[in-house]
């Protein structure tokens, strides 16, 4: 018998709700995470889970591991790793945190290393050293060395070194050494764009069809490459404009412009 979460990620699928790359990420990773390839885990526990005694949040937890329904209390963890859903009622810290599935996170989340794939809401803010995630993620902040994101994302800021996003984002502000954007299917809406790279794009199909669309108040960087871009105003060192891009008000030391593309006012450096 088929598996409840997986028929549902298959029924997304067919519904073309998600791309193929990403129903295979989350089928992957949903399927190890039952399997339990994560490495040794030392405390398990399968069905539902329930960890909310006040003495126990108040110190260091080990390693965890649910498949199912399972819910944690806030505090510290070596490791968490749920397939199915898990639902964490504070702020949590842990060296990894992996799940395939959905999570909801009640409170901030931090961590050295953390793969989400599927449905991933944080109520709070999240800090970690790399995040991998895939599927529909929402959160308040992200702050991260390297973030890469597929899928639906809605975040209200997202500061890394290297971001790294496909699919639809919605954010207030993007700031990143390394902005890369590939857009897919509806539109994208973002606030502000800061880098010192940034390179926006949108999936290519047949016959020269294109998917996307990003808008944004302002797009900053010193290297900036953009695509199926609207932009109140564009501000950088070197500036592509590409096909299907609208900009009000485009500021640069050097430029390119497609055929394609309408800029209304050009000021140069």
């Amino acid at each position: 018998m088929e598996d409840e979460f997986v028929k549902k990620l298959r029924e997304k699928y067919e519904r073309g709700e998600i791309s193929k790359e990403i129903y295979e990420d989350i089928l992957a990773r949903y399927t190890s995470e039952m399997k339990g390839g994560e490495g040794e885990i030392t405390d398990v526990e399968k069905g539902d889970m329930e960890v909310g005694a006040a003495e126990e949040q108040e110190r260091n937890r080990g390693a965890y591991r649910c498949a199912g329904s399972c819910v944690l209390g806030p505090g510290k963890y070596e490791y968490i790793s749920a397939a199915g859903s898990i639902r964490i009622t504070g702020d949590v810290e842990a060296g990894r945190i992996s799940s395939a599935g959905s999570l909801v996170a009640e409170g901030n989340v931090k961590a050295d290393k953390m793969k989400c794939a599927g449905t991933s809401k944080i109520k709070g803010d999240v800090k970690v050293d790399t995040i991998t995630a895939s599927g529909s993620f929402t959160a308040n902040k992200l702050r991260a060395d390297v973030a890469k994101l597929a899928g639906g994302i809605s975040v209200k800021s997202i500061v890394a070194d290297e971001i790294r996003i496909g699919g639809v984002v919605k954010a207030d502000e993007i700031r990143g050494d390394s902005v890369w954007i590939r857009l897919s299917k509806s539109r994208s809406k973002v606030g502000r764009i800061v880098g010192d790279s940034i390179n926006i794009a949108c999936e290519r199909r047949l016959f020269g069809a294109t998917s996307g669309h990003l808008e944004a108040q302002e797009i900053r960087g010193d290297r900036i490459t953009l695509d199926c871009t609207t932009a109140e105003v564009v501000e950088g060192d070197e500036v592509k404009v590409g096909d299907n891009c609208k900009i009000d008000r485009l500021i640069a030391d050097t430029m390119t412009i497609s055929t394609k593309a309408k800029v209304k006012e050009v000021v140069r450096k």
